[in-house]
């Protein structure tokens, strides 16, 4: 009796499986047809003018355009850096071997000639 039931149940689950994959594969086949109908109406020329707009284009606060946050992190890095040079060597901890994971106790000689 047990089996009978088992084995209408596998039936019933394999019949909700083959039907979900239908309806999965007809969904698919939509969406891909979308996706294949919405590439074809763009032109290279259009992405070119898109990519020129992001980068070159007007910003705003929230958003600025490529070329403005490129400005903004190179301000930050040199203003960061000018703060490094004016603090003295006190301001910054010794290596720990026991805290830190890759620095040198002794610095190369040849990052002070770089400097």
């Amino acid at each position: 009796m047990a089996t009978k039931d088992d084995a209408a149940a596998a039936a019933k689950e394999e019949l909700a499986d083959q039907l979900r994959r239908s309806v999965a594969n007809a969904y698919a086949f939509v969406r891909g047809q979308e996706t294949t109908e919405t590439f074809l109406s763009i032109t290279f020329e259009e992405l070119l003018d898109q990519q020129i707009e992001r980068i070159e284009g007007p910003g705003t606060d929230i958003r600025p355009n490529v070329l403005d946050r490129i400005q903004k992190v190179k301000q930050d890095m040199l203003s960061a850096i000018s703060e490094i040079k004016r603090q003295p060597d006190s301001f910054f901890k010794l290596p720990d071997a026991t805290k830190d994971a890759i620095t040198e106790p002794n610095p190369d000689p040849l990052d002070s000639a770089l400097a």
